[in-house]
């Protein structure tokens, strides 16, 4: 019973370490030419994705030492690390 206990335990802790871990991410996806914001440009992290609404908006979780992947037809992706200080793109 006490080591049922103490597996127990042992497990929620692991999943709070590993949920603190993550964080959203936010940002707003502009063109680079026009300035108007990009609707359905496609937003990956490593176990994530999310695509952009009709503001250029998005939100994902992702974890330090990840790297958010935005792309869209018919132009060049873009790589942006995470780290300690990203949080709004």
């Amino acid at each position: 019973m006490k080591k049922q206990l103490l597996v127990t335990i042992f497990t929620i802790f692991i999943s709070i370490i590993v949920f603190a871990q993550q964080r959203r991410v936010t940002g707003t996806v502009i063109n680079q030419k026009t300035h108007k914001p990009l609707e359905g440009v496609s937003v990956q992290s490593q176990n994530k994705s999310a695509v952009t609404d009709a503001n250029g908006q998005f939100s994902i979780k992702a974890a330090n030492g990840e790297t958010i992947t935005l792309s869209f037809v018919g132009m060049k992706s873009a790589n942006i690390p995470i780290t300690n200080n990203t949080g709004n793109l």
